[in-house]
C-alpha cells in the first residue's frame, strides 16, 4: 500500500509542542530520503496524513498483577481496496507516554508512526530500521530510505 502520488499533505491536529516539534523533526528525515514530500497545510479536510495525539495505553485488566501495556503512537490508515492506494492516515503519538521522554526519542517514535503512514510495515527484528516495532531507538537508517524508495519507485 502507498500513495498514488509522492507530494503529500499532513495537517497537525496535536497542540502538545513537544510532540508538534517531533512531528515536524520527522517529517524533515523522510522528506530527506527523496522518496517523498510532504508539506504542511492547515487544511484538515485537503490533509492526506493528520498528525494527533491521543491516549494509547492499555487499561483493560491484565492477568499479570501490575502490568501495564502502552504504547507510544499507533497509526492508521484508509486505502482503497481495488488499487492498494492510501487515501488517509492518521498518526498518533501517547502524549502521556512520550513527556519525559527527550526530543529524539520522540522524533523516532514520530518517524515510525509517519513510516506507517507512507505504507511502511513493522521490519523484521534482525534489520536495522526505525521500522523495527518496540525498538525505534534509531532514526530513519540507509535501509530505510530504500525501502521506502523501492516502494515509491524513486530510483537513486
Amino acid at each position: 500500500y502507498r500513495w498514488p502520488t509522492r507530494r503529500l499533505k499532513i495537517y497537525m491536529e496535536t497542540q502538545d509542542k513537544p510532540l508538534q516539534a517531533a512531528f515536524r523533526r520527522a517529517v524533515k528525515a523522510w522528506n530527506r530520503t527523496g522518496a517523498v514530500h510532504i508539506s504542511w497545510c492547515r487544511d484538515k479536510d485537503r490533509a492526506d496524513i493528520i498528525a494527533q495525539d491521543g491516549s494509547l495505553s492499555n487499561t483493560a485488566p491484565s492477568t499479570n498483577v501490575g502490568y501495564v501495556s502502552s504504547q507510544l503512537g499507533s497509526t492508521s490508515t484508509e486505502y482503497n481496496p481495488d488499487t492498494h492506494a492510501l487515501i488517509q492516515a492518521q498518526s498518533t503519538l501517547d502524549a502521556g507516554s512520550l513527556d519525559y521522554a527527550n526530543l529524539n526519542f520522540r522524533t523516532e517514535v514520530a518517524e515510525h508512526e509517519l513510516g506507517h503512514a507512507l505504507g511502511l510495515a513493522h521490519a523484521p527484528e534482525y534489520m536495522h530500521s526505525v521500522m523495527i516495532p518496540r525498538n525505534v531507538k534509531t532514526g530513519i537508517t540507509k535501509e530505510d530510505r530504500t525501502t521506502v524508495r523501492l516502494l515509491y519507485g524513486v530510483h537513486q
